[in-house]
C-alpha cells in the first residue's frame, strides 16, 4: 500500500507498486531469505525508474 503523501495520482502508486513487485520477481533469488517491508517516500515518486531500482538494490543487497 503506498499513501496519497507518496504519490498523489492513483497512477502514479501503481507505478511504484509494480516498480518494487516487479524488483522482487526478478532479484529474490538474489537477496537473503527475510521478510521485506518497503515504505515509500514521497521522493521515490520523483525519481526515474532507473535510479529508484537501483536504489532499492543497493539498500537490500547485502554487502560482501
Amino acid at each position: 500500500m503506498i499513501s496519497k503523501k507518496v504519490a498523489a495520482k492513483a497512477t502514479q502508486r501503481n507505478k511504484l507498486k509494480r516498480a518494487v513487485f516487479n524488483f522482487f520477481r526478478l532479484y529474490i533469488a538474489k537477496l537473503p531469505v527475510k521478510d521485506y517491508l518497503v515504505i515509500l517516500h514521497p521522493p521515490a515518486a520523483q525519481a526515474e525508474k532507473k535510479e529508484f531500482l537501483e536504489n532499492l538494490y543497493k539498500i537490500l543487497n547485502p554487502k560482501p
